[in-house]
């Protein structure tokens, strides 16, 4: 206020009734402490009486008894020069300058305020001004602590974890790719047939085509085999009989046969005395998580020195896992500490035994978000097990219940998803319906608690990022399908993006391939990653078919090994048999030369009693 007298309340601040007492050597009623910091001691220190030797009367430092400005300058000089380090050049050392760091007058306010401007610009690759898109793998992520002038107007006015959501192009493109050159075009070439009945044909050519091809099959077999050889290095090693009962077993897209051919492979480390008494429908408890993941860190130095594998990290989270690359083959393999899979397992051949479609869509829609970046779960992506139960939703609540056409269905999906209101409701697959999102408040109502309680704790509104994708895991019913996936805005625009282009190629009926907006047209990098896993494949086929071929030479050599011993037996039987046969003969010949003698006895007898 106007008139009011500026204050300062520092520890080391001049006070005018010191100055006056010590000037005129008048006794202050209260001695005030001073703080003894570092500051404060050298702000004192200008003030210190200092009594010269010949006993005269006490000069005071910086004090100007003519003016009371002259006294103020001079302290705020002893400040500045207590708090300044100089240092002297001496010799050939350079003076040591000290700078005043250059700080933005509105440094503690993000937002410039009103009447003021910035100078600061993003330039482009070209050199020229340009903002740039707002891409969510980069931008979206790191909006928790961008300064505000990095981000355009547009979503300046959002809170710090909204954004606007955009449609996402594939991260590999080309321009100059004919029709005839992608990989399902056969699927397209009835110029009688109509457009839905063109698609239908498509997504089914396209299921079939990202499948693995036997060679390539082959290979990731393979590779398991590898993986399992180096895990079999580790149980010899062990001592401890606990972690010799260790096992690893197949699970994921691998294990349900909605593998692709350059998917992950997953791999589960279990105990099976552990398994047999635990609940497949419930994590693991703390005890066998500890003691899996001990397993996991002790087996993690064998795979770091295979040089079969490379990029091998240990990654600690409610499951952890060990996240390697094959290199022959560049597929990516996990070894996850997880609970039984076999419930999930069985759900899911369920709805694919009732849904004859799913198997096809899930290879498309999960291709066309991997192209795009949206399937990594740590950037905001969606993962493969919630891209199975996204498109089930979208099959059961958007479109008919007697239709089983693909085309129809992926229409469905589309519409459904581009549609649906993730701020306010959530999906329940079994019972299936669509619920209202609980609003994140202070205090809930007893109604809101009992529903949260019932629906166990899923379809609350996440405070932060309101928008998130709820579906719950019918597997799991305290499972959130989407609760990481913060960047479902442009999940759900893309997916609006691509119905209206799909819906728009239907109507044209240009003849042109209809899937080629969603799964692109650059698929260089994916059949240069398949060709390795199918030369893989042959590789190890070829080493296993020799393998194969000198076993089978070795037991035709000890079988005819076998067979010389048993002729050799068989005429060792023989002689034995002729011996025993020439030894009866000879008895028989005794026994005739003895009856001959009896009988010339008996004669000799006869004519000495005829006598």
């Amino acid at each position: 206020m106007p008139g009011e007298r500026a204050v300062c309340h520092a520890g080391h601040a001049l006070r005018s009734h010191v100055v006056l007492s010590r000037l005129f050597d008048i006794p202050l009623a209260r001695l005030r402490s001073v703080a003894s910091s570092h500051c404060s001691a050298a702000a004192f220190s200008t003030t210190v009486r200092h009594r010269s030797d010949n006993g005269e009367s006490p000069t005071f430092r910086y004090v100007g008894r003519s003016s009371l400005d002259v006294t103020l300058e001079a302290h705020r000089q002893a400040n500045r020069d207590s708090l300044v380090h100089k240092v002297s050049p001496t010799g050939e050392e350079k003076l040591t300058v000290w700078f005043r760091p250059d700080l933005a007058p509105d440094r503690f306010d993000p937002v410039a305020r009103d009447g003021e401007t910035r100078t600061k610009k993003k330039e482009g690759r070209n050199g020229s001004d340009q903002k740039g898109p707002w891409q969510w793998s980069n931008q979206a992520v790191a909006s928790r602590t961008m300064p505000m002038y990095n981000i355009g107007a547009k979503e300046r006015s959002l809170p710090p974890v909204d954004y606007v959501g955009e449609y996402l192009e594939p991260l590999h493109s080309r321009d100059d790719v004919r029709d005839e050159d992608l990989p399902w075009f056969a699927a397209s070439l009835r110029s009688d047939a109509t457009p839905m009945e063109r698609l239908r044909a498509e997504i089914e050519a396209f299921a079939e085509y990202i499948q693995p091809t036997p060679e390539e099959h082959t290979g990731r077999i393979a590779v398991v085999d590898k993986m399992l050889d180096t895990w079999a290095r580790f149980i010899d090693s062990r001592k401890d009989r606990n972690y010799k009962r260790l096992q690893l077993e197949l699970f994921g897209s691998q294990r349900n046969g909605l593998a692709t051919a350059t998917s992950d492979l997953d791999v589960r480390l279990y105990d099976p005395r552990i398994s047999k008494k635990s609940d497949e429908k419930q994590a693991p408890k703390h005890t066998t998580r500890k003691f899996l993941k001990k397993g996991l860190e002790m087996t993690f130095p064998f795979y770091q020195a295979d040089d079969q594998f490379m990029l091998v990290f240990l990654r600690y989270s409610r499951y952890p896992l060990i996240s390697m690359q094959h290199a022959p083959s560049s597929l990516d393999v996990q070894i996850v500490a997880s609970n039984d899979t076999s419930y999930a397992r069985m759900i899911m051949d369920k709805y694919m035994e009732e849904l004859p479609a799913l198997r096809s869509l899930y290879m498309l829609i999960r291709y066309l978000l991997e192209i795009r970046g949206l399937h990594d779960v740590f950037r905001g992506g969606i993962s493969s097990y919630s891209v199975f139960y996204l498109i089930v939703a979208g099959i059961k609540l958007g479109s008919s219940p007697a239709s089983h056409d693909p085309a129809e269905q992926l229409l469905a999906i589309l519409d459904f998803y581009s549609q649906f209101d993730t701020t306010n409701h959530w999906i329940s697959l079994e019972p299936l319906s669509i619920l209202p999102k609980i609003e994140s408040k202070p205090v809930l109502s007893r109604e809101e608690k009992a529903a949260l309680r019932n629906e166990q704790r899923i379809g609350a509104q996440n405070k932060d990022q309101p928008y998130l994708l709820c579906i719950r895991d019918p597997a799991d019913a305290t499972n959130d399908l989407g609760r990481k996936t913060f960047g479902w805005k442009h999940l759900q625009a893309t997916l609006k993006t691509l119905n209206e282009v799909l819906r728009q190629k239907l109507e044209k009926d240009d003849g042109s391939l209809l899937l080629k907006p969603l799964v692109g047209t650059s698929f260089e990098l994916m059949e240069a990653r398949r060709e390795k896993i199918a030369a893989f494949g042959r590789q190890h086929r070829s080493v296993h078919t020799t393998q194969e071929v000198q076993v089978d030479a070795q037991e035709v050599q000890i079988d005819t090994q076998k067979g010389q011993v048993d002729a050799q037996k068989d005429q060792v039987d023989t002689e034995v048999q002729l011996d025993t046969q020439e030894v009866q003969v000879d008895k028989q010949e005794a026994q005739v030369d003895i009856q001959e003698v009896q009988v010339d006895t008996q004669e000799t007898r006869n004519e000495d009693v005829k006598a």
